[in-house]
């Protein structure tokens, strides 16, 4: 058996070379069925399918129905304990991948994994992937005392946690878990997440004269300029990032008209402070209500909360998760850093939101989402690590 830390390397590395980006994850899933069969675990895989009819109609995919669900599907694994006084846990890390994705090349250099430049590297969520199912690998193999395990490596994280919607972790029966999904240090801990909404805006000219004498009359362009001209933008409260932004806009014209009939407004709002989400709602829908302009109509709604945003201090179990990684961390000569996840989210919201605890931990993934993506060796290693001990102090 290998050392964990050749192993977690070696599996990397060859994991990133699995093209996955998101609506093209079987590969991986393929992938993570074949090394689970070498490596010989006593283990049940289940292949989730995600549905088509979740995925939000804004993301405008260049594929059908039935290449997607084709090719976008993820895995879970279930590994029953040897020890009853060991709790059920989950790990999840992500196998989809942002573009530039496809043919990645791994280049190891003085402690750095990077690529050429012409790709991601893929660390993000490959990194916690591999981290999870080596550790697991090195329990299985040393018979470590564990409780149920399950392994949770689901798509689409990058288009808005769809897989997690799709992953069911209430069902496993897990009392909490962990998901490995943040940037830099080995040793990070997400603290709070950030609650989320969106409001979607359509705004239409009820009458538009033919070609030139539209402009002369009020049309949906034009009121929606005005309309966003009063919105609240940007952050405007930097102790809990209440952050609001206008992040699209769609035209919709007839044939032969100058000016659009309809424009499609997207309007993004978030705060780590509830009360605080909920006051600038409100603010935007009074704005709303009271708008009139001649010739126009609009309508709107504002989404569920997309990211459900917590604090691990005070829900149940949270600061217990942090005290067992903290625990871990320490252990291994490694210092603690509590941090927020910023203006972004991570798949715990969807599970926490379904009641099972769960903490963030960084998986040492740098520069993510660009073609300078790289992670140290160390922090590979040390992800695994952290990992191992993880499931031993369940």
């Amino acid at each position: 058996m290998k050392d964990i830390k050749k192993d977690v390397l070696d599996t990397f590395l060859r994991m990133v070379q699995v093209d996955s980006e998101s609506f093209n994850e079987k590969a991986m899933v393929d992938f993570l069925q074949e090394e689970i069969a070498l490596r010989k675990w006593d283990c049940k895989t289940i292949v989730q399918p995600v549905s088509i009819s979740n995925l939000s109609k804004d993301l405008h995919l260049p594929f059908t129905k039935e290449e997607i669900e084709k090719q976008t599907c993820q895995l879970a694994v279930v590994i029953e304990g040897n020890d009853d006084t060991k709790e059920p846990i989950y790990l999840c890390a992500h196998i989809d991948t942002v573009a530039p994705g496809k043919g990645i090349k791994p280049i190891v250099e003085d402690g750095v994994i990077k690529t050429d430049g012409t790709t991601i590297l893929g660390s993000d969520d490959k990194s916690g992937v591999a981290s999870i199912v080596c550790a697991v690998d090195q329990v299985l193999k040393n018979n470590i005392p564990h409780g149920k395990l399950v392994l949770l490596f689901v798509a689409l994280e990058e288009k808005g946690h769809i897989g997690a919607l799709h992953a069911n972790v209430k069902d496993f029966g897990v009392n909490y878990g962990y998901v490995f999904d943040t940037g830099n240090d080995i040793g990070r801990l997400v603290k709070r997440d950030q609650h989320g909404r969106t409001l979607r805006l359509t705004v239409k000219a009820k009458h538009l004269q033919n070609h030139a004498m539209s402009c002369l009359d009020n049309n949906s362009l034009t009121a929606t300029v005005d309309l966003m001209a009063q919105f609240p933008k940007k952050v405007y409260d930097m102790e809990d990032i209440t952050f609001c932004q206008i992040t699209r806009l769609d035209n919709t014209y007839e044939p032969g008209y100058m000016v659009p009939r309809q424009t499609d407004v997207r309007y993004t709002m978030r705060s780590f402070d509830l009360d605080k989400l909920d006051a600038l709602c409100k603010k935007v829908c009074d704005l709303l209500d009271n708008f009139k302009m001649d010739n126009i109509e609009i309508s709107y709604t504002i989404s569920p909360q997309l990211t459900y945003g917590y604090d691990m201090t005070k829900m149940p179990r949270g600061q217990e998760l942090m005290d067992k990684a903290v625990e871990c961390i320490h252990e291994m000569g490694l210092t603690e850093e509590y941090i927020t996840t910023g203006l972004g989210g991570h798949d715990s919201s969807v599970f926490i939101r379904e009641g099972v605890p769960s903490l963030v931990l960084a998986s040492g993934m740098r520069n993510i989402h660009t073609c300078q993506e790289y992670i140290l060796v160390k922090d590979l290693e040390n992800c695994a690590i952290l990992t191992q001990k993880l499931i031993q102090k369940a």
